[in-house]
């Protein structure tokens, strides 16, 4: 018989061989343990070989969707809009309103400048004539009826030449003023294509880095697989080569003949036969006190004939039949 058990609280195996024969117990023993050592090996290295074809097979899977992911981070970095043409012309476009804003600022000022000197100017028109009168006296000769001198005044208008000069800086004034509001309107037509134009650069770049991140994502997460099962097929293999029969499990101590017979213990079965035929006694005696039906006292008179006892006679016992009473 052949038997194997934990040691309590300990990582042994203990291998226990009956034989009527020692020797044979001890070779059956030893050759029991390495036949198990053997038995380890081999299954070892056969769940190895598994798991180094499995690991194999999800590494060329993991290669495979690791090479489309670099094939489509390529296509995507070959886009003729890529990331950093974009972010240049979102750059060069913000400097763009940076300045057309500053311009803008700087127009608007200006124009109010304008609008005040225009306004000056119209109340210096108010307030300074058009024309100038110009009166000449030019005498005539003798009225020959009165005998007085005949003096004739003429009165001539003349454009005034200060009105002419604030007049001529008004009209200087409006036309600057119109040449600067068709520019400030230019400046804002080309603030708000910029604005437009910068939302729909901003949301191309957004969408763009949102694409890239995602590739690149799983382009890394791709690598990290590829990586951890390079690693682990790298120790599968090595596991695979080590026996590990002899280098995780160890005899201990090999088998010892034994110098007495393991059985027939007479001790103990000269115990177990006395208790044994002490338990059957027991049983014998109460089975034989149960069916036993003789009337022996005057309770059992009572308990089975529903009597009253008037009275007993005692036995008398053969050697009290010779002694001699007085």
């Amino acid at each position: 018989m052949i038997s194997a058990e934990l040691v309590k609280d300990t990582n042994l195996i203990e291998v226990k061989v009956t034989n009527t024969e020692p020797e044979k117990a001890v070779l059956i023993a030893d050759t029991l343990t390495k036949e198990f050592l053997s038995f380890i090996s081999e299954k070892n290295k056969e769940r190895m070989s598994q798991s180094v074809e499995v690991l194999k097979e999800q590494i060329a899977v993991i290669e495979q969707d690791l090479l489309i992911a670099n094939d489509i981070l390529k296509d995507f970095n070959r886009q003729p809009r890529s990331i950093n043409f974009v972010q240049e012309e979102l750059n060069s476009k913000m400097n763009d309103l940076t300045m057309y804003q500053s311009e803008l600022i700087k127009s608007d000022i200006e124009l109010d400048q304008l609008w005040a000197g225009k306004y000056q100017l119209e109340d210096s028109l108010a307030q300074v004539d058009s024309v100038l009168l110009k009166v000449t006296t030019e005498e005539k000769g003798m009225d020959p009826e009165t005998g007085e001198r005949v003096v004739v005044t003429t009165t001539t208008e003349e454009p005034n030449p200060e009105y002419q000069n604030l007049l001529a800086k008004y009209e200087n004034k409006k036309q600057e003023i119109a040449q600067l509001e068709a520019k400030i309107t230019g400046i804002t037509a080309a603030v708000d294509a910029l604005v437009q134009n910068l939302g729909e650069l901003q949301t191309e770049l957004t969408e763009k880095k949102s694409e890239f991140t995602a590739i690149m994502r799983d382009v890394e997460r791709l690598e990290k697989s590829h990586s951890l099962f390079s690693e682990r097929l790298a120790q599968t293999q090595i596991y695979e080569s080590i026996n590990i029969g002899e280098t995780n499990l160890l005899i201990v101590a090999p088998a010892l003949e034994p110098t007495s017979p393991f059985k027939p213990n007479k001790k103990l079965n000269i115990a177990i036969a006395f208790v044994l035929a002490l338990m059957v006694g027991v049983f014998l005696a109460f089975i034989l006190e149960f069916f036993d039906d003789n009337i022996k006292n005057a309770e059992d008179v009572k308990r089975y004939l529903d009597l009253p006892v008037m009275g007993s006679i005692p036995k008398i016992d053969s050697s009290v039949k010779t002694r001699r009473v007085y």
